[in-house]
């Protein structure tokens, strides 16, 4: 979900967790075991958090909308490889 115009907003993030809820009979909980069913929230993560966690770590971090962060999971019975 998100805003028509691009407005950031908690309540948006409160919405798609509750479709996700609502969606819970349909299937999208993650129950079938050989594949991903893909549901979930995706969220855009505030430049000046990771301005912040880069600083105390002593990372350089390039300017806005130019960098990404992503994450993975495997099954528990396969290697995992980025």
């Amino acid at each position: 979900m998100a805003h028509i115009k691009g407005h950031k907003s908690h309540r948006i993030l409160e919405q798609a967790i509750q479709v996700l809820k609502n969606l819970d009979h349909r299937g999208a909980c993650g129950c079938e075991v050989n594949t991903g069913d893909g549901a979930g929230v995706l969220i855009q993560m505030p430049h000046a958090f990771n301005e912040e966690v880069c600083k105390k770590a002593r990372i350089p971090l390039p300017r806005p909308a130019s960098t990404a962060a992503a994450s993975s999971s495997c099954r528990a019975t396969r290697r995992c490889a980025a």
